[in-house]
């Protein structure tokens, strides 16, 4: 099981530092609302595998690491890639159709905190509920007070909430999706 865990953590990580790579030297891959109204509709997905930086990588690497420590329901290698792009899509849909004042946005947090949601709806004991708690505690308190204190010092950006909260909101549908098709 821990040969999986770091397989899919190499991978990832891989993946992340080859497109920062690409994103620093050769192409801007944010999600960008004007170019997503051109038809230009990869921009939905390849924002949310570049950062800002290498500590906004490293954080968000950290972040997945926890995540895939806590929620073994996610190691599967099938299961991560497909979660992970379904919800770049319905965090990037909900950014152009809810929040049309976001002109772009870059990193893996929104997808983090939906990839937390899942695995927490999945393991729903204890530990998932105090997980769906600490979420809906930390996106309520960016949405009405700020981004948590030193984030975007870290980061070098600001903090899109918003994306956190459509993370969150989109891996409380899936996740229970997920659930309710691993019953039948």
């Amino acid at each position: 099981m821990r040969d999986k865990l770091l397989w899919i953590l190499a991978a990832a990580l891989t993946l992340f530092i080859a497109l920062q790579l690409v994103h620093i030297y050769e192409y801007d891959l944010r999600y960008i609302a004007s170019d997503i109204d051109k038809g230009v509709l990869w921009r939905l997905f390849s924002g949310h595998f570049i950062h800002s930086n290498w500590w906004h990588l490293a954080l968000n690497a950290a972040g997945l690491v926890v995540c895939l420590s806590i929620f073994r329901d996610l190691e599967n290698p099938a299961l991560l890639p497909v979660l992970s792009l379904i919800l770049a899509f319905l965090i990037s849909a909900g950014l152009y159709y809810f929040y049309p004042y976001i002109t772009w946005y870059l990193g893996f947090s929104g997808v983090l905190h939906g990839l937390f949601v899942i695995g927490a709806i999945l393991e729903l004991g204890l530990l998932g509920w105090a997980i769906l708690l600490m979420m809906t505690v930390k996106v309520g308190w960016e949405i009405t007070v700020g981004p948590i204190p030193g984030t975007e010092s870290i980061t070098g950006i600001h903090t899109i909430a918003e994306a956190h909260l459509l993370g969150a909101a989109s891996g409380l549908v899936v996740g229970w999706i997920i659930r309710a098709i691993k019953k039948i």
